[in-house]
């Protein structure tokens, strides 16, 4: 899947706020950079996750941790959205 490459200016910076890690994700998500990761879809296809809905949960979800930096040199978080009818907790994590 080829994407759009998303700048965060020049060099990482040292410190990103939930705000500012929202506003990339959205980036991400406009230019079409959503992922779902192999554990999700392969090692667990009973949860029924669509892309659909993990675009929305990073869309109009709710940053839930302080952006860090992953041992994969990434800013990760985690964003949650509840939603009606659903019985279990879903947790979709990102990386920019």
């Amino acid at each position: 899947m080829a994407g759009k490459v998303i700048s965060i200016g020049s060099g990482q910076p040292k410190k990103l706020s939930r705000q500012q890690f929202m506003e990339q994700t959205l980036a991400l998500v406009d230019a079409g950079c959503v992922k779902v990761s192999v554990h999700l879809s392969g090692d667990h296809p009973e949860r029924k996750i669509s892309q659909a809905q993990i675009e929305m949960c990073l869309i109009k979800g709710t940053v839930q941790s302080d952006p860090v930096i992953n041992m994969f040199g990434n800013w990760q978080s985690e964003i949650f959205r509840h939603m009606d009818g659903w019985q279990q907790q879903v947790v979709v994590v990102t990386a920019i």
